[in-house]
């Protein structure tokens, strides 16, 4: 059941809590699914005292993310039922990615995107607030922010990629999307979009951090797959990707893109 819903809702076991008042059966949840974490029936009063129950930082995208899931599940059973090929029903979603430069009320959701975000997250590096704030407000970082929204469900913040300028060159030192829109393509149309940029503003190469990890193999890939290739390793085993700065490409099928950029 616990494997059935992390499925469901596309999430990891870390995220998921069983409360059970048998011994065995908590035991049973941590060892064969590690992350889970199990609770005795008779703390649940207790429970959102904890420190893993009350994150230092709440967004909006958070706060709203029960009706969300509601949507995604309203989306896919739509998806079952209509009869209509992948491609057709992408189309049919209406999906629009709003691009933009991250603002000062962006730091939240960007804290929580760092913090929660796993699978599509190229190093897994937490950075102090102040650090990415001054990111935000400094003329020579680009922090973008996605957006996005379907008829089902709006995802709020989704995507951040934050990049170093320095002349002819970005450094892209965080990039990182939610797992909840795994598989529609987006990935890889903002690092194509952000190398876009890049390119507008002068750059001929883009530098892309990436730490290996058990979890976002799927990153390595998606920086091989857009034409980035290993260029060196530094002492703390981040790994350094290298490729040009390209025009961006065009955006995958049933994905409108709006552009909220100075």
């Amino acid at each position: 059941s616990i494997q059935d819903i992390g499925q469901a809702l596309g999430v990891s076991f870390d995220a998921l809590a069983l409360i059970d008042d048998e011994p065995f059966e908590r035991e049973q949840a941590e060892r064969l699914l590690p992350g889970v974490r199990a609770y005795p029936a008779e703390s649940v009063l207790d429970l959102t005292f904890l420190p893993e129950f009350c994150p230092g930082v709440t967004s909006p995208e958070a706060r709203s993310r029960r009706s969300t899931y509601q949507g995604m599940a309203a989306r896919a059973a739509a998806g079952l039922e209509s009869g209509m090929s992948r491609g057709e029903f992408l189309e049919w979603c209406n999906m629009e990615l709003v691009l933009s430069r991250a603002r000062g009320d962006d730091l939240p959701r960007i804290l929580e995107l760092l913090g929660r975000t796993h699978q599509l997250n190229a190093t897994g590096e937490m950075w102090p607030p102040e650090t990415v704030r001054r990111w935000i407000e400094d003329p020579e970082w680009r922090v973008y922010v996605a957006r996005l929204r379907d008829r089902f469900v709006d995802y709020g913040r989704i995507g951040v990629a934050a990049c170093r300028t320095i002349p002819g060159e970005w450094e892209m030192v965080v990039f990182l999307l939610s797992c909840r829109v795994l598989s529609r393509g987006i990935s890889g149309y903002f690092l194509s979009w952000v190398r876009g940029r890049a390119a507008e503003a002068g750059a001929t190469r883009i530098l892309a951090r990436y730490r290996p990890g058990a979890r976002n193999l799927q990153m390595r890939s998606l920086f091989g797959l857009s034409g980035l290739s290993p260029d060196r390793e530094d002492a703390g085993g981040t790994h350094i990707y290298a490729g040009p700065c390209l025009e961006p490409a065009s955006p995958p099928r049933g994905l409108t893109v709006r552009e909220e950029v100075d």
